[in-house]
C-alpha cells in the first residue's frame, strides 16, 4: 500500500479534512489514478490510502475484506477520536469490499462511492468452467483494451499504460479474481441503506452489461447514481468530470 497525506497547510481547507481509501479494480494496484487524483488535489487537501492488494493470500472477496480490515487498523479505531470522514472510492472488482467494509463499520466508514460496479457475476456462469491463466501470458492487443475497458477515443497512452499495468499483475492472483467474480451472486452483497452511496455508472460500459448496472442501483435503492459518457474505466477516461461529481458528494456528506 502506498499512503499519501496532502498538509493541511499547503492549501486552504474549505471542509473538515477528509480520508480517502482507493480500491483498484481487476488489476489489484494503486496504479492509473494519477488524473483522478490531480483534478481532485487541485481543488481540495485530503489524506490519501491508494490499496494494493497483496499477492500472498487468496483472492476471494472474504479475504481480501479481512485483510483489508487488519491493514487499515479499522477494528481498532475508536470511532470517538477521529475527527475526520473516511470515504472509500471502489472501482469494479472491488464494489463488494467496499460495501462489506461499510456495513461492518457503519460508524467509520462516512459514504461510500463505486465506479462500474456489480452485485452479480457480470458473466455467464459457463465462464466458470474455463482455464482462464493461459489468457493471461498473451499480450493483450491494444483493439480490445479500446474495445472493452478505455474506448476507441481515449489517448493512445492511456490504452500502453492500461496494458502495462495488466502485465505486471500475477497471472494467478488476477485468475484468482476473476474466479471470485464469476461466483459472485447478489444475495451475498449487503444492501446497505444507513452509509451514503454514490454510484458512478459507464453508458459503454462493454464488461458490465445495462442490466447488471441496473441490478446494483435495484440492490443499493438509496444510493444516488450517476451516468456518464465513459467506458469501462470512467476514473481512467472521464477523471474531471469523476472528480467533479466525488467532490460534490464529499460536500453533501460533511
Amino acid at each position: 500500500m502506498s499512503e499519501n497525506s496532502t498538509p493541511a497547510d499547503q492549501k486552504k481547507i474549505t471542509k473538515e479534512t477528509t480520508h480517502l481509501i482507493f480500491l483498484p479494480g481487476l488489476h489489484g494496484t494503486d496504479d492509473l489514478y494519477d488524473h483522478l487524483l490531480e483534478h481532485l488535489e487541485s481543488e481540495v487537501s485530503f489524506q490519501r490510502t491508494l490499496i494494493n492488494y497483496p499477492d500472498d493470500i487468496n483472492q476471494s472477496y472474504g479475504k481480501l475484506t479481512a485483510w483489508l480490515s487488519a491493514h487499515l487498523f479499522l477494528d481498532e479505531i475508536n470511532p470517538t477520536s477521529v475527527h475526520h470522514k473516511t470515504v472509500i472510492i471502489a472501482e469494479s472488482f472491488s464494489t463488494v469490499i467496499a460495501l462489506q467494509l461499510a456495513e461492518k463499520f457503519p460508524e467509520k466508514i462516512d459514504g461510500v462511492i463505486i465506479s462500474g460496479g456489480f452485485c452479480s457475476s457480470p458473466v455467464p456462469t459457463i465462464f466458470s468452467y474455463i482455464p482462464l491463466r493461459p489468457f493471461f501470458f498473451i499480450k493483450p492487443p491494444l483493439t480490445i483494451i479500446r474495445r472493452y475497458l478505455t474506448g476507441s477515443t481515449c489517448p493512445l497512452d492511456l490504452v500502453k499504460d492500461v496494458r502495462s499495468v495488466m502485465k505486471k499483475v500475477s497471472t494467478k492472483r488476477i485468475t484468482q479474481r476473476l474466479r471470485s467474480i464469476f461466483a459472485l451472486e447478489e444475495e451475498s452483497v449487503p444492501s446497505i441503506s444507513s452509509t451514503p452511496i454514490m454510484l458512478l455508472q459507464a453508458e459503454h460500459d462493454e464488461v458490465i452489461s445495462w442490466e447488471k448496472q441496473n441490478q446494483l442501483e435495484q440492490h443499493l435503492p438509496h444510493a444516488e447514481a450517476h451516468w456518464l459518457d465513459a467506458p469501462h474505466l470512467i476514473f481512467q477516461v472521464q477523471p474531471s468530470d469523476s472528480a467533479t461529481l466525488i467532490l460534490e458528494f464529499l460536500e453533501k456528506i460533511k
